[in-house]
This record gives structure tokens, C-alpha cells and sequence, in this order.
């Protein structure tokens, strides 16, 4: 069984469990649902694949409340693992060379919800924007009661701004209204704050933010309690974090980018600006053409480098890049330098590979230090 399942098996019977995954935003989403439960005052700490392992945090007896991050290859090996509050964030293709098939990726990450029947009260929490989460949605209400738990959609088909139940009669939603976080929930309907009031750019955190916030309602935080908490919630490292400013470029460091999916996420979170993207590293072998698509229509310049970069680069040749610059690199150093060179003063660039690191890397995290490292030292270089 996986460490995930012996844990909650080992902890303790009224212990309470909220488990996050996704393709994307798993680590935002259970670092914020963690905060919000903090903010309350519960004895809650993040596990899984942030923070200590599951059983250490088990061992230690400090925790009430565990905010797991569970990956597909943990979920692939549970048997009878029931969190009271299940998070699926989004499915897309990846880690397809472990799991052999997207099939077996996606049958994983639904194991979270297989037996939440057996927990008085349990609710999935399920992103209703992407395509193949929302196919779920539409499976759980057509089961109706005989599901055997409750369910939340975050948003829907057109985006965050749609509420599910006016779209197709969901009983609880998640949703933008207007600009206003917003979550329905057995009745209750929880106006929480404005995105504006979020430390964390781009749309995708709006889904993320209202994600944890379903979860911490969920589980009896007040909401009260979950908007001052998601106000104070500052960007994790790595992840669309701000690495510091050279000649007035404002550089982001998104190295846990490491998909297409998630530099998508990255590409429009700056909008109306057209940032600089440095794209590669280890090449996925995943589908270009929506990663070429939105650079066209959203970025100033890309710069590929790395042992992705003339799969890349022929990506974009292929498909045309009308109006955007298209630079190579051999490293990313080199690319860094490509990309300031292409900004001017007001521009943004990021650092969102949508790929795997360890072309040059040890893991994302260090090649992300790394890319910290020479934004501090183009700026000193410069008397900034």
C-alpha cells in the first residue's frame, strides 16, 4: 500500500483528512486549503508531496487536520483511503511514461474519490473547467444520491464566472462572481472576497483559491475565517514567484512549470502584458501545439533552450509565430540573457519550461534557485 494509505490508516479516528490532486496546482491549493485551516485555529499541517511525509506527521501526534498532496503514483497503490474533503483539481496528460497510458494516469487520480462513501459528510471538490474533470461532474449527478457523498464543481464549461448550478443544476458550486470568490454549499451561499485581494497572480490561482476554500468550508472553517485567510496566502517558490526586476523587467521564476498545461497557466496570468516565456529543459514528448497557439495570440517572445529546444523550436515553425519573436538558447543562463535582451523597460519575463529540469538539474527547485541567482546578479551587475 502507499505511505498515504498506511498513514491515514495509523492516524488517529476523529483525525481529519482533506487530499488534493491535479495535473496542476496541487501544491498552491493544499499549502493554501493548510493556511486556511490555520488561520482557524485547527492543529493542521501539509503532508504528502509537501511538508513532512504522511506518517511523520502521523508519529509526531501535533496535527488534528492533515492537507495531503497525493500524486497519481501515490494514488495508484490505495486501497481504502477516504479524506473527508477530496480534491481534483484537473486531469491532463502526463507522467505517461510511469503510468503507459493516459488511461491509467486518469484512473489513478479518481482513485481519491472511491471510497468516500464510507465518511460521514465527505465532498469532492472538482474543477468543472477542464474538460475531462468536468466529464465527472456530469457522471456524479447523474448518479445522483446513490453516490453516496456531495460534490462541488469549481466553475464550468465558460470558465470561473459560470456557476454550476444555474449551468446544469449542480446542487453546491464554486465560482467567480463577478470578480468575488464565491461557494454554495449545502444551501449556504459564501460571498468571500474579491480576486483582487489575492497575493497570487493569474486566473488559474483564482481556481486554486477557490478550491482550498471549498475544502476549509467543508470541513466546519467558518467563512468568516477562510476570506481573511485567503487574503493573507502569499505565492509559493517556484510558482509564478517574483524573482526581482533587471532594467526594469520584471522577472517571475515558474520553474515548477514543468508540463504544457502549466505554462498555459503562466502565459496568461499577466494579461493585457505579453510576457517574455523561456520554454525547455527534458522534453515530455507532449502535445506543442496549444503551448505555440497561446505564446501567438499572448506572448511578446519565447526563447527555447535546453534538449527540448529544437522540438521546440520546430513547433513554432510549424505552426508560424506571426508577430512573436522566437529565440533559442543553449542553457538556461543563456536563455535568461536572450530574454532581457528582447524586453524593454515595463515588460515581464518568466522562466516556465514546460518541461522536466533534468537537462541541466537536479530537480525543478534547483533549477529554479539557480535562475533566482542570475536574476540578483544581472540586477547587482547593473547597480540595481
Amino acid at each position: 500500500m502507499s505511505e498515504v494509505e498506511f498513514a491515514w490508516r495509523e492516524s488517529r479516528s476523529d483525525a481529519v483528512w482533506v487530499a488534493v490532486t491535479g495535473t496542476n496546482g496541487k501544491t498552491t491549493t493544499t499549502a493554501l486549503a493548510c493556511h486556511l485551516l490555520q488561520q482557524a485555529g485547527l492543529a493542521a499541517c501539509a503532508v504528502g508531496n509537501i511538508g513532512d511525509t504522511c506518517i511523520q506527521a502521523v508519529a509526531s501526534g501535533r496535527c488534528s487536520h492533515y492537507v495531503a498532496e497525493v500524486s497519481s503514483y501515490q494514488l495508484a497503490s490505495t486501497v481504502n483511503f477516504a479524506p473527508n474533503a477530496a480534491v481534483v483539481l484537473n486531469i491532463t496528460p502526463d507522467h505517461l511514461a510511469w503510468h503507459r497510458s493516459h488511461e491509467a494516469y486518469a484512473e489513478a487520480k479518481w482513485k481519491l474519490l472511491a471510497n468516500l462513501p464510507s465518511v460521514e459528510g465527505a465532498v469532492a471538490v472538482i474543477g468543472a473547467v477542464n474538460d475531462e474533470t468536468r466529464a465527472k461532474v456530469r457522471q456524479l449527478k447523474a448518479e445522483g444520491s446513490a453516490r453516496g457523498f456531495s460534490y462541488v464543481p469549481i466553475g464550468a464549461k465558460g470558465g470561473l464566472g459560470q456557476d454550476m448550478r444555474k449551468a446544469c443544476g449542480s446542487e453546491n458550486a464554486a465560482f467567480l462572481d463577478g470578480d468575488v470568490l464565491t461557494v454554495a454549499l449545502d444551501g449556504a451561499e459564501h460571498v468571500l472576497i474579491p480576486r483582487n485581494r489575492l497575493q497570487l497572480e493569474g486566473i488559474h490561482n483564482c481556481e486554486n483559491a477557490l478550491a482550498a476554500a471549498t475544502a476549509a468550508l467543508a470541513v466546519g472553517v467558518s467563512a468568516q475565517s477562510v476570506a481573511a485567510g485567503l487574503a493573507t496566502f502569499t505565492a509559493l517558490a517556484h510558482r509564478i514567484e517574483p524573482a526581482g526586476t533587471v532594467a526594469g523587467v520584471a522577472c517571475f521564476n515558474d520553474s515548477k512549470a514543468t508540463n504544457v498545461d502549466a505554462t498555459l497557466a503562466a502565459i496568461g496570468a499577466f494579461d493585457p502584458k505579453r510576457p517574455v516565456i523561456l520554454l525547455g529543459g527534458r522534453d515530455k514528448g507532449t502535445d506543442l501545439e496549444p503551448l505555440v497557439r497561446a505564446c501567438n495570440s499572448h506572448a511578446k517572445a519565447v526563447v527555447c533552450f535546453g534538449e527540448a529546444r529544437e522540438r521546440f523550436l520546430e513547433a513554432f515553425r510549424v505552426q508560424g509565430a506571426a508577430q512573436l519573436q522566437v529565440l533559442e538558447a543553449p542553457g538556461m543562463e543563456a536563455a535568461l540573457d536572450a530574454g532581457l535582451s528582447a524586453a524593454v523597460l515595463g515588460d515581464v519575463l518568466v522562466l516556465s519550461p514546460a518541461c522536466a529540469s533534468f537537462d541541466e538539474f537536479s530537480c525543478f527547485e534547483e533549477r529554479g534557485d539557480v535562475f533566482k541567482a542570475l536574476v540578483a546578479q544581472r540586477a547587482a551587475a547593473r547597480g540595481e
